[in-house]
């Protein structure tokens, strides 16, 4: 007598359900990696065109007393994130660089901007949000010549 043994075998239709659950989770696994890839690629690429524009502002202040006569004798950078240049900034452009970070409560005050001095204000990474703010506006339309900006 021969004896083999018989080895239980998934039906048919189990192993098509087990087969469409793997595709579905490998489908999902696929579309995750790429949202994944694709928020990377956003986010470097949002962070090369800060870097660009806050490089851009860098070079426009190396040159400053070419670009501007009278030059400025304060220069006010609001920014939206701290970016690594602006240490470089910070070391070699004179007059020194004031940073700030964000739109001052205290913008629209007379006292912020010294009438009696040349200022600069340069404005990196906020147009979304100094178009939505008033003080923003106000500064540039009717508080420009007063505060010798």
């Amino acid at each position: 007598m021969s004896h083999y043994t018989s080895q239980m075998l998934p039906s048919s239709s189990s192993s098509r359900a087990a087969a469409a659950a793997a595709a579905a989770a490998a489908a999902a696994a696929a579309t995750a990696a790429a949202a994944a890839a694709a928020a990377a690629t956003a986010a470097a690429t949002a962070a090369a065109k800060a870097a660009a524009a806050a490089a851009g502002g860098f070079h426009v202040l190396q040159h400053i007393k070419r670009l501007c006569s009278p030059s400025p004798e304060r220069i006010v950078w609001l920014y939206k994130r701290w970016q690594p240049l602006y240490e470089e900034i910070q070391r070699t452009v004179l007059p020194r660089v004031e940073f700030i970070r964000g739109i001052p409560f205290d913008l629209e005050r007379d006292d912020f901007f010294d009438p009696n001095i040349r200022n600069m204000i340069l404005l990196d990474d906020l147009m979304s949000t100094s178009a939505k703010d008033s003080r923003i506006n106000d500064l540039f339309t009717e508080g420009s010549h007063h505060r010798n900006l």
